[in-house]
């Protein structure tokens, strides 16, 4: 089974939308602290963005790297 992270917490990104921010912890000493953010879409029907947060790209799914690494 999964453990779910320890913290999560709501926040706003610009315009006004709505996004979630999970910081990790008790997962692995690498990524202690870091943190991946959804933000919902500016328009109906697309995708969330989950390329926020400071998560290294190698720990993302690949539809939530940025390609900043």
């Amino acid at each position: 089974a999964t453990k779910a992270p320890d913290a999560m917490a709501s926040a706003e990104v610009d315009a006004g939308r709505c996004a979630f921010r999970i910081t990790l912890q008790g997962v692995h000493p690498k990524i202690d602290g870091k943190t991946l953010v959804y933000a919902a879409p500016a328009t109906t029907g697309q995708p969330w963005d989950c390329t926020g947060g400071d998560l290294p790209d190698r720990y993302r799914r690949m539809q939530c790297r940025s390609g900043d690494e």
